[in-house]
């Protein structure tokens, strides 16, 4: 109430922004946190290219030794190799000459989105935290060497001709 009233009784807009520094104050500002694992991330997701596999990014991590490489891995394990797959082919698209706006990259995310949800992993993950609330899905594709990275990349070209919400027009 008192910042409004402030506001309201300046002049002109000219001194907004010394006006509400009247009302801030600092705060301290906490460290970014994944700041010392910066160089694993780098080595492990900063170099992906078109032939970038998730086994490849899972080797890195294992090579690394370190204890948040290790920590990655582990979820990198437990999650839908499906899942991980969409998400990895997904950024490889979006790091195109093809994909150069905003909105090509927000067509990108929808279509991953759309094949997602189409794929059985995440009903099965879905099920898995709240229906049997083990947290321990059974992925159809057992692992990241089990999947056909091919079907994943039709399955995306698919999903992308069919309309979506980002298509001119009726959509």
């Amino acid at each position: 109430d008192a910042v409004e009233a402030a506001l309201a009784s300046l002049p002109s807009s000219g001194g907004v922004e010394e006006c509400l520094r009247g009302f801030s104050e600092d705060v301290a500002v906490p460290p970014f946190t994944l700041a010392e694992d910066a160089p694993v991330l780098a080595k492990a997701f900063g170099t992906i290219t078109p032939s970038t596999r998730l086994r490849d990014i899972m080797d890195v991590l294992r090579a690394d030794g370190s204890a948040f490489a290790a920590r990655t891995l582990e979820v990198m394990e437990r999650n839908s190799p499906v899942g991980m797959t969409l998400a990895l082919e997904n950024m490889k698209r979006q790091h195109t000459p093809g994909c150069n706006t905003v909105m090509e990259s927000f067509r990108g995310d929808y279509t991953m989105v759309q094949t997602s949800i189409c794929a059985d992993g995440l009903a099965k993950g879905v099920e898995a935290l709240l229906v049997t609330k083990d947290k321990r899905p059974q992925w159809t594709v057992g692992s990241v060497d089990e999947l056909d990275v091919e079907l994943v990349k039709q399955q995306l070209t698919l999903t992308e001709g069919r309309a979506s919400l980002f298509t001119a027009g009726k959509g």
